[in-house]
């Protein structure tokens, strides 16, 4: 029967606390229906009075909508104005308010003495109230048994307890409905306060006999409301429930950046939750609980009134009212929930959900957490009010037992609720993992650590080789190393003077490198060197009767003695002249200030030694030639350094292009005259070869 269709044949189709028409929420624990005047008083009275939800645009599960509409339809308000009825027992002198009437102090006035003070409930005689509340507590476990709610309720109101344990039967009157099928007699107990949890004499649950039974349906219920904390909490931040039937509990939102670093305060918050016992816990997550209600039933109300007078007007509940069986550390603590933003809110949740998984004790390999995509969460404003009857929540007197870090620590990801969406929104996917999926996801990784183990071997095979290779690099550089060394030690015995006056003049070096030009072939003996050439004495048969075995270089002839080979005499001459004529052309430039000329004369001087050089062998015989050698053209390369250098200080430049040019000047001068010493002497040895051979 859908509600409009049981307004209609019921006549309740008005408020139950002022008569006011087309009512649109309900009190479900009290089972009337109330109009959003009527519903602002509820609201500020709190869920332990009333527990107030939207007929339209709150979700309601089909079970807990039957169970409002058969308490509507029998007349539940009946039991909350039982002496309204009977005019002779009334003697509270209040009267029921009309529509009409204002809200405050009227309408306000009237319902919390209806449902808070209880004024208008049949009352018992006097008699024990121990006694009394056991009697109807026993009452209430047989009437469980049945379909008719209204005595349910009726035995509620009077003080029976849904939690009653029989001592006899060993079971509670949940245990009793869910063995019976009886649906909306477990909704009935539940909303009162009965623990779907709660074992019988048998460890069983009430889900357990409804199973066994063969009320699957009630079975599957039983553990949701078993879960009811928890999927409320998960439903407020993305608009779904976990799938109980497929053995998933807990459906935890995922929070965005979860890899950033989190703040020493989120750090220190957390830890201080994991530290709460469970008593202690358990009020935390209750107050969560009902500061979620009040935030959604808020945004239903703000978008419901579409500005009208009533949402100024005294009827906001800014924060939760105080709970006179809770402590005052304890409603201070909830009243500040209501400073939580949205992303702080959120990250508590998520966080508290966390912690109700690991207190639970769950194999997270079994079961799938949820992951919620990114979404914006909506928050209405809220009116704040002075005049209202409960604490501040500014109140600095006591602190929380539990403190959210800022909106900086976390960045909850959460989906809006089905309220809050718009038109166009589309909910997003939840990967929910299965046990066939989480072993293909083991294979995966099994196969992927194979391959890896594969590519480790053959990077370690590749390491090795390199290692290889670098040790037979480093033996070669050893040996460059070692050969370097002894280059240049050899050149350190080289040893030549340098001209004691550094400023030599130009006029001097000039008449110097002129005169050398002619000096150094005149001091080579070369030319005087004579080879003469006697007959060849004659032989007999019996000087050519020789053992075979004797060295045959004994006999050889003045033809087959060797003469160093080495360039002429007039190429040495033409080669001296080329390199002083260059020089001479430096230094002439030098002279006359024409710094721009020096890479030209310091290039022609290099080509000139180049071409001196290439007249001799690339590995003279004598030590002294290749170290002459060795030193003109190091010292031509050098002057080309030094004039192709863009120093500051022209000065300096044209000394060390000076010295440069002597100290080529120098090396070819020793060039040749060592060449001509070691022709000199080769020529000598040839000659003495010579005679030896013509006395034999």
């Amino acid at each position: 029967m859908s509600l409009a269709r049981m307004k209609q044949r019921t006549g309740s189709d008005i408020c139950a606390d002022c008569s006011s028409p087309n009512p649109d929420w309900a009190s479900i624990n009290r089972g009337v229906l109330i109009c959003d005047e009527c519903c602002s008083v509820h609201r500020s009275l709190g869920r332990h009075i009333s527990q107030v939800r939207h007929l339209r645009l709150a979700p309601w599960n089909p079970s807990l909508l039957a169970m409002t509409q058969n308490l509507v339809s029998n007349g539940a308000n009946l039991i909350w104005e039982h002496s309204l009825t009977d005019s002779s027992s009334s003697k509270t002198g209040i009267r029921k308010p009309n529509p009409k009437d204002p809200v405050h102090p009227i309408k306000s006035n009237f319902i919390k003495a209806k449902y808070e003070m209880l004024a208008f409930v049949h009352r018992l005689p006097n008699t024990d109230d121990r006694l009394s509340i056991q009697d109807l507590s026993k009452q209430l476990y047989s009437s469980v048994r049945t379909g008719n709610l209204e005595t349910s309720l009726r035995l509620i109101s009077l003080g029976a307890q849904p939690n009653y344990f029989h001592p006899e039967k060993g079971n509670t009157p949940l245990h009793v409905a869910a063995a019976s099928g009886q649906a909306t007699q477990c909704e009935l107990l539940i909303v009162h306060g009965a623990d779907p949890s709660a074992f019988d004499v048998n460890e069983k649950t009430a889900a357990k006999n409804a199973m066994e039974n063969g009320h699957t349906d009630l079975c599957f219920r039983l553990v949701e409301l078993a879960y009811e904390l928890t999927d409320r909490l998960t439903f407020y931040l993305c608009g779904r429930r976990p799938d109980h039937k497929n053995g998933i509990n807990y459906l935890i939102p995922a929070l965005q950046d979860r890899g950033i670093v989190e703040s020493s305060a989120a750090q220190e918050a957390r830890c201080k939750l994991q530290s709460l016992n469970n008593r202690l816990f358990e009020e935390l997550c209750s107050d969560i609980y009902d500061e979620v209600d009040r935030r959604e039933n808020d945004a239903v109300w703000l978008a419901t009134q579409h500005h009208r007078k009533l949402v100024s007007d005294h009827t906001a509940v800014p924060f939760l009212p105080v709970n006179p069986g809770f402590s005052s550390t304890r409603n201070q603590g909830r009243q500040k929930l209501a400073r939580f933003n949205a992303i702080e809110f959120a990250t508590l949740i998520v966080d508290l959900l966390h912690d109700a998984k690991n207190r639970e004790g769950l194999n997270t390999e079994n079961q799938s957490a949820g992951v919620v995509e990114k979404s914006q969460k909506i928050e209405g404003p809220i009116e704040d009010d002075n005049d209202h009857d409960y604490d501040d929540p500014n109140g600095e007197e006591d602190k929380d037992d539990y403190d959210v870090p800022t909106e900086d620590a976390y960045k909850p990801v959460v989906e809006p609720p089905p309220h809050l969406r718009g038109p166009d929104y589309k909910p997003k996917e939840i990967v929910e993992g299965k046990d066939r999926d989480l072993q293909a996801k083991v294979h995966e990784l099994q196969d992927q650590k194979h391959s890896l183990g594969q590519e480790i071997n053959l990077l370690r095979s590749m390491v090795q080789k390199l290692m290889q290779e670098n040790a037979g690099l480093r033996a070669q550089i050893a040996q460059v190393m070692v050969e370097r060394d002894d280059l240049e030690q050899r050149l350190n015995m080289v040893q030549y003077d340098r001209p004691t006056n550094n400023n030599m003049s130009l006029e001097a070096l000039s008449l110097q490198l002129s005169s050398q030009s002619f000096s150094m072939v005149g001091d080579s003996n070369y030319d005087n060197v004579s080879y003469k050439n006697p007959s060849p004495p004659v032989m007999s048969s019996h000087d050519l009767n020789v053992d075979s075995s004797e060295d045959s270089t004994a006999y050889r002839t003045e033809d087959d003695i060797e003469i160093p080979s080495g360039p002429s005499q007039s190429q040495i001459v033409m080669a001296t002249e080329q390199i002083t004529k260059k020089i001479q052309e430096l230094l002439q430039a030098a002279q006359g200030g024409q710094n721009s000329k020096y890479v030209e004369c310091s290039s022609n001087i290099s080509a000139a030694v180049t071409d001196m050089a290439n007249l001799f062998p690339e590995s003279p015989p004598s030590e002294n030639v290749r170290m002459a050698l060795r030193l003109m053209i190091t010292s031509a390369a050098r002057l080309q350094v030094e004039c192709k250098s863009r120093s500051l200080d022209q000065a300096m430049l044209t000394q060390q292009v000076i010295q440069c040019s002597y100290d080529i000047a120098k090396a070819a001068k020793q060039l040749v005259t060592t060449y001509n010493e070691s022709q000199a002497q080769a020529a000598a040895a040839a000659q003495g070869q010579s005679h030896a051979v013509s006395g034999n």
